[in-house]
């Protein structure tokens, strides 16, 4: 069966400053017909701060496997994909619906913009690539054994963490890599904005608010001045 859709826009959005939207996103989000949002809370905020109006639903990578959802689709010529906060499918639900698109011929545009993990680089004050995205960290402490394995073959490890495991999550950092350095970033790009850059063996996790989330980058160095190591 041919799809009627013309086009699937995935539309980056702003991670803290709303100064942040593009022209682009402007224009583009104006012509689509309805808009799959993964938090359409988050979503009315940033469409209300640009007074457009827009048919929306949310959407959840499970949904694929619902016929109404393919309905929509099917009935729709632009479809807008917005993640809460930052670029599509970068640890945002979005992956069934571009597999979708590509098996059914759907054109495919993006809409560059903010990104949690392209800001945090940016803000690297140590040699960083190549490096290791893990995305928001298992609950289950497994990924200390894939930190371990990974810290000899790349230069830095960066993930996301919530505002209530970040204590946990870099108390157990502490007690395993000690001498590694670390930069913590909180709240990119708000007026608040935190970064943190030191030992881990020196930060005091109960000093981290809980609130909002948080992108650290985790560095094999535990000389900084060592611009040869790996």
């Amino acid at each position: 069966m041919v799809v009627q859709l013309k086009k699937l826009i995935l539309f980056s959005s702003p991670i803290g400053n709303l100064k942040d939207l593009t022209i682009n996103f402007i224009e583009k989000i104006k012509e689509v017909d309805i808009i799959f949002a993964e938090n359409p809370n988050q979503t009315i905020k940033l469409l209300n701060h640009l007074n457009i109006k827009k048919k929306m639903i949310k959407y959840h990578e499970s949904e694929m496997k619902n016929q109404r959802m393919i309905n929509i689709i099917e009935n729709n010529d632009k479809i807008g994909f917005i993640s809460s906060a930052g670029a599509p499918n970068i640890e945002d639900p979005s992956i069934n619906l571009i597999k979708y698109a590509i098996e059914n011929n759907i054109e495919i545009e993006i809409v560059p913009g903010a990104s949690a993990l392209c800001s945090a680089l940016m803000l690297s004050p140590l040699q960083h690539t190549p490096f290791l995205f893990l995305g928001f960290l298992d609950k289950k402490n497994k990924y200390l054994k894939t930190i371990e394995n990974s810290l000899n073959l790349v230069k830095s490890i960066v993930f996301f963490e919530s505002c209530h495991r970040i204590r946990k999550t870099i108390n157990n950092l502490k007690n395993n890599f000690p001498e590694k350095f670390i930069l913590i970033l909180h709240e990119m790009t708000k007026i608040n904005q935190k970064i943190i850059f030191t030992k881990l063996k020196n930060l005091d996790e109960n000093s981290l608010i809980e609130k909002g989330e948080y992108t650290l980058i985790l560095y094999n160095k535990e000389d900084k001045n060592d611009n040869n190591s790996r």
